[in-house]
């Protein structure tokens, strides 16, 4: 903390900058914390000012832990939609996505990246299925 000293009544801090200093809590808090225990008797402007920091800190969590809540509920929603897993059978038309393009620098910009069309031919376990090219 920055001490006030007694023969310019103020602190050197105000002196250079025109301003009272404001620490930031997670800095002032642990202070204020000392010097409570430090002090014999009650302090009320250094308990005051406690008070005033933990209501700041307080108020500041209360926003977070709304976007919290908000997020996770948005995330519950996205994953239940993301789980449904569409179902395949035989005769379905399908195109195949082409995993070796798809990196940076392995297709132009305009290019597909789907290929195909295939029809599914047999279905084998672990939703994996035997494909055919349908020349069109």
């Amino acid at each position: 903390m920055i001490s006030i000293k007694s023969a310019i009544k103020t602190s050197p801090y105000a002196l250079v900058y025109g301003k009272r200093l404001v620490l930031p809590i997670h800095i002032e808090l642990p202070e204020l914390k000392i010097l409570q225990e430090i002090e014999d008797h009650d302090f009320e402007p250094l308990q005051s000012r406690y008070n005033q920091l933990l209501k700041l800190e307080e108020d500041r969590n209360k926003p977070y832990d709304s976007f919290q809540h908000t997020y996770h509920i948005l995330k519950k929603w996205f994953d239940k939609k993301k789980s449904s897993r569409m179902k395949f059978e035989l005769g379905d038309i399908i195109l195949k996505w082409d995993e070796e393009r798809e990196n940076i620098g392995r297709h132009q910009k305009f290019d597909s990246l789907w290929s195909g069309p295939y029809i599914i031919t047999q279905a084998m376990q672990n939703n994996m299925f035997k494909l055919q090219y349908i020349i069109g």
